[in-house]
Formats: structure tokens, C-alpha cells, sequence
């Protein structure tokens, strides 16, 4: 169930940059999803240095990184499916 997993939240140095996260994240098999300006991608809190190395690859600057547990909210989403 993806709500046990960790979360990590990234966010690029340009808005645009949310797109090609979340196509990043997916083309490696994570589900993502933009929330709140931030990309939120379902993995492995060791996963989160891939992305960035993926994203520096892509022209990505990251200015945030942070892997986390899902919250309440992010568990709600989950279970219901919404966005």
C-alpha cells in the first residue's frame, strides 16, 4: 500500500521543472504527483539520491530534497484517490 511508503518531496529552482520531476519519477517506476508547488514521489527514502542525480542530468537544480513519512493528508489522498 503506497500510503506505508516513504514520501520524498522535491522541488526544482523553476516551476517548470515539476513536470519533467514527475515524468522523471515515473519513467523509474515511482508514482508522483504535484502537490502544493512540490513534487511528491512514492519511494524509498534512499531512492531520494537517484532523483537527484536524475534531475542534474536533466538540467534540474533541486532546491529541496526531503524524504519524509506520509502525513495524515497524504495518506487521505492516497486512500481516496484525489489529487
Amino acid at each position: 500500500m503506497l500510503a506505508q511508503q516513504h514520501v520524498i518531496i522535491a522541488k526544482g529552482q523553476n516551476h517548470t521543472d515539476l513536470e519533467k520531476l514527475v515524468s522523471i519519477a515515473t519513467s523509474m517506476g515511482h508514482s508522483a504527483s504535484i502537490r502544493n508547488n512540490e513534487v511528491h514521489v512514492h519511494a524509498d527514502a534512499e531512492w531520494g539520491s537517484t532523483l537527484n542525480r536524475a534531475a542534474f542530468d536533466a538540467g534540474i537544480t533541486l532546491t529541496q530534497l526531503t524524504p519524509q513519512l506520509p502525513n495524515l493528508e497524504e495518506t487521505f489522498f492516497e486512500m481516496t484517490g484525489d489529487k
